[in-house]
């Protein structure tokens, strides 16, 4: 039975909270060029999943159901996300969505970065299993909100922004999953999927088919096989052993990538498109 539901709202201006960890494992950060080698990993593309790239993108929104990972190492872990910007432009990202570890903990949070991610841990609780739509809006290149609706459990939460120091290009809409940086390892989800995807941009409201495709790959192997059409976003774990390239790139072969891990403290270097 379906419990009433709880609707929280944060405000966020110029500053998130701050952010809390979980066996180190952070979540959200850009693409910028550069390649080395990090923790002993070198990440060919950190993201996996559908990337619409246009100007204007104004609202990105996208459902998914949170797999079920426990039973594997608390330091495994992946992430979720839908969001603005993060792609071709990398000066600051309108982000949601949610974290699942190997643990069996999930997490939902929010971020607009380069400020780090904000957990909502007792504010907003889910678990695997649970149907959650992740939404951005971007009122304008520094305002905006992000929302989580939980559509099993009924629960909601909006997070606004307001004169974030720095602004959106507005130029990507995405629906991500994400290997962070300090994660000893992917965890293994089976299948992640997005559906009822929509991004709106001065041009009109499209899904994810025809997206840019980019699937993680870490020391050379390539983890996810991910594609887009007029159903969502769909990504399955394929192993160490699906090869490096198995999948759609997302950019030009050899193109060196930068991801940001700013919970980390530190930087996550790859190659995207290999």
């Amino acid at each position: 039975m379906k419990t009433a539901a709880a609707i929280v709202l944060f405000s966020v201006t110029g500053a998130l909270a701050a952010p809390k960890r979980h066996g180190g494992f952070p979540v959200g950060g850009p693409l910028k060029k550069k390649v080395s080698n990090f923790a002993r990993q070198q990440a060919s593309a950190p993201w996996g999943g559908g990337v619409q790239e246009g100007s204007g993108w104004s609202f990105v929104t996208g459902t998914t159901q949170i797999p079920s990972i426990t039973g594997q190492d608390s330091a495994a872990g992946a992430a979720a996300w839908v969001g603005i910007d993060g792609y071709s432009c990398q000066q600051a990202i309108l982000q949601t969505g949610v974290q699942a570890h190997g643990d069996g903990t999930v997490r939902a949070w929010y971020e607009w970065f380069p400020e780090p991610p904000v957990y909502y841990d007792d504010q907003f609780p889910v678990k695997d299993g649970d149907v959650i739509r992740m939404s951005v809006n971007a009122t304008s290149t520094n305002s905006g909100t992000s929302t989580l609706e939980n559509l099993t459990t009924g629960a909601h939460v909006t997070t606004p922004y307001e004169n974030m120091a720095e602004s959106l290009c507005l130029s990507d809409a995405e629906w991500i999953l994400e290997f962070g940086g300090d994660s000893q390892t992917f965890a293994n989800f089976g299948e992640w999927d997005f559906s009822d995807t929509q991004a709106t941009s001065e041009q009109g409201t499209v899904g994810a088919e025809g997206s840019s495709i980019t699937n993680i790959a870490i020391n050379g192997e390539t983890l996810t096989n991910c594609q887009a059409n007029s159903q969502g976003v769909q990504c399955a774990y394929i192993g160490a052993g699906g090869g490096a390239g198995s999948g759609a790139g997302g950019g030009e072969d050899g193109e060196s990538w930068l991801i940001i891990c700013p919970l980390a403290g530190r930087d996550l270097y790859g190659v995207r498109g290999t």
